[in-house]
């Protein structure tokens, strides 16, 4: 998956927050109380125990200009979806901006320095 996507329903020039270009999405936000990563382990299963278990996506929003080559790149990553998994990411990485979605689209974890957040499309009826 390309970060291009997520362009289809989200505003990604808007680093400080998550925001959607539709009002269809229910959205959970949280401060960030963890020394590492973006959740705790009960934060994690709080969020993602309804997500089925799949390859998800995670992108910075910004792209990283090489000093020596010049050529810009956006760190992007992917792995199936679980704590081991995700704990192991957010340990590992020194993204300070990030979603976290899935092929569908249909939910998207968004966290920064300060704030989590976790957004799924409301579907009403």
């Amino acid at each position: 998956m390309k970060f291009s996507r997520l362009d289809e329903i989200i505003n990604t020039s808007e680093d400080i927050e998550l925001s959607f270009k539709d009002a269809a999405w229910k959205t959970t936000t949280n401060n960030i109380k963890n020394d590492v990563g973006w959740l705790s382990e009960d934060e994690y299963h709080a969020v993602f125990d309804t997500v089925p278990q799949q390859t998800v996506y995670a992108f910075e929003t910004f792209e990283r200009v090489s000093k020596a080559t010049g050529l810009s790149t956006r760190l992007s990553t992917s792995f199936v979806l679980g704590w081991e998994s995700f704990n192991k990411f957010q340990q590992s990485t020194d993204i300070l901006f990030l979603y976290v979605v899935s092929e569908q689209l249909d939910w998207v974890f968004y966290g920064n320095r300060d704030i989590w957040s976790f957004s799924t499309r409301y579907i009403i009826g």
